[in-house]
């Protein structure tokens, strides 16, 4: 979609410009104050040329290989906003393509604005009791349900988690609400599983189960959505696997929740569980965030206490792309003022391993194929972007297919 145009005089405008090249903001033009300092912020990409443009900023999932703001003049800078899953733009993963920008707000803790934290409001929302149910509760409502649910409707990740949901429920109950290994349906009134994330009663129905499987799309360290902060805030364990460093956030470490890593499959994960099913006082241990309303692990309370912005729509606090804007703003003014000043992101800025599968036995995907172009995408692009000069994606496309002809086992 075209973003408006702005329909003011660009002459006008005497502070930093940072255009946003990848349409997100629908902001034709407007100048914001960040703290003490103000930039002028725009999606229209007339301002590309403007002589106080300095900074361009992408949304990684958007971004395209053939559409870059080229040629780069010294003074541009680039700066990068990504927080979804590495499985939409693999490029990120690649340490060549980090080096392009300065400024980064992903879900790694490295990035100049991490937003490992973006899905959790506050450490009250895993304190609270306002969806927990007793111990005693959901034993009685086992007569009806699983000891597990699950509730997913992307199908297709490079994980593979519903193979390995379908595997585990050849050992043990599982109840799936969502669209991926569906077994379960809704309670009459919600529509999909999707909506239904929405919908405090389905809050309600998942505080009733013991367990909650919380498996991420991509395994990377920092990587941490919903679908881990879900069954903390309603007082179900999650059965957790994907970012590798999810110890270091969790309310009280490894402690909060059943590691998928820890078990050798599906069946000794199975095992297990049952096993602290049965146990009221090793089940419970795993629940100090709600019981005792205790919160041991000082990463995140720290992370929490000094995070800036909002989540999940705080009125109260700006959002992190509202942040993000203005950390570009007040560090443009600084390299205005002192030439000493250059930021530039490294691999640490987006930490990302090739796709690997939960299964220790599995066909394959698609997935690690597309990994492995990216990986000569990115080749290409470093030396295209060395060039200088515009490049369409058709020119990317016929580079990377030199590459194969010359090394046709990559």
């Amino acid at each position: 979609m075209t973003p408006d145009r702005y329909t003011g005089k660009h002459e006008d405008i005497k502070v930093p410009v940072i255009l946003w090249w990848t349409p997100f903001t629908k902001e034709p033009g407007r100048t914001k104050a960040c703290s003490n300092r103000s930039c002028f912020f725009t999606e229209d990409r007339a301002f590309f040329n403007h002589t106080r443009l300095y900074a361009i900023v992408f949304y990684g999932s958007e971004l395209e290989v053939g559409d870059l703001p080229l040629p780069r003049k010294a003074n541009h800078d680039w700066a990068l906003l990504h927080e979804e899953s590495p499985k939409n733009n693999f490029l990120f993963c690649m340490p060549s393509v980090l080096h392009w920008f300065n400024h980064t707000a992903t879900f790694s803790r490295n990035s100049d604005l991490p937003l490992t934290l973006q899905y959790l409001s506050g450490a009250k929302d895993l304190t609270s009791k306002e969806f927990f149910q007793e111990t005693s509760k959901k034993n009685q409502a086992r007569i009806r349900l699983a000891p597990i649910a699950y509730v997913q409707s992307d199908c297709n990740t490079p994980i593979e988690r519903d193979a390995f949901v379908s595997e585990l429920m050849n050992y043990i109950d599982v109840d799936s609400y969502g669209k991926c290994v569906h077994n379960r349906d809704l309670p009459e009134g919600m529509t999909n599983a999707m909506d239904a994330m929405d919908d405090k009663g389905f809050w309600h129905l998942l505080a009733r189960y013991k367990f909650h499987l919380a498996v991420e799309n991509y395994g990377s360290d920092d990587y941490i959505t919903e679908k881990l902060w879900r069954p903390l805030i309603v007082g179900s364990v999650p059965i957790y696997h994907g970012s590798p460093s999810v110890a270091d956030w969790l309310p009280n470490g490894s402690q909060s929740a059943v590691l998928i890593s820890n078990y050798t499959g599906p069946k000794q994960l199975a095992e297990d569980i049952r096993r602290i099913d049965r146990n009221h006082t090793r089940y419970e241990s795993f629940l100090d965030h709600k019981i005792h309303e205790r919160i041991s692990n000082q990463r995140l309370l720290n992370a929490l206490r000094h995070r800036r912005w909002g989540a999940n729509n705080d009125p109260h606090k700006p959002n992190f792309v509202e942040e993000f804007e203005c950390l570009i703003c007040e560090r443009l003014w600084k390299r205005l003022h002192s030439s000493d000043i250059r930021y530039v992101a490294d691999e640490t800025h987006y930490s990302c391993e090739p796709p690997k599968s939960i299964l220790k036995e599995h066909a394959g995907t698609f997935w690690p194929e597309l990994f492995k172009q990216a990986e000569l995408e990115a080749r290409v692009l470093e030396s295209l972007l060395q060039r200088n000069i515009p490049f369409g994606e058709a020119d990317v496309q016929a580079s990377v297919l030199e590459l194969l002809q010359a090394h046709p086992t990559g």
